[in-house]
């Protein structure tokens, strides 16, 4: 039940973060908001790692694929598209392309 719940939050989220982020570029520019979202994204990380277990960070180089650590950069493209699409779709197509999208990618 838990992981239906944090689905249903996270759907949501994207979709406000979506909307958040278009605003944002039509104030600055695409690659400013893109740069702000990854920016802030990643204080949010510190400061969780701060206060939860500070793990060690140097674990990272010990990742066996070291492809699958291009996550982040994926994380960047995605919010590029994610503004790009919202900007010419609007939030409602957008956001139901990319469940689609994300569907058929997982199928």
């Amino acid at each position: 039940m838990w992981g239906f719940i944090v689905a249903l939050i996270s759907g949501a989220l994207m979709s406000i973060q979506g909307v958040f982020n278009t605003e944002v570029t039509k104030q600055t520019s695409l690659w400013v908001s893109t740069g702000w979202v990854q920016l802030s994204a990643f204080a949010v990380c510190v400061l969780a790692w701060l206060f939860t277990g500070r793990e060690s960070v140097a674990a990272l180089w010990q990742v066996d694929n070291k492809y699958t650590l291009l996550g982040g950069v994926i994380g960047a493209f995605i919010t590029i598209t994610v503004i790009q699409s919202m900007g010419a779709l609007g939030p409602a197509k957008a956001a139901m392309l990319i469940v689609i999208s994300q569907l058929a990618v997982a199928y």
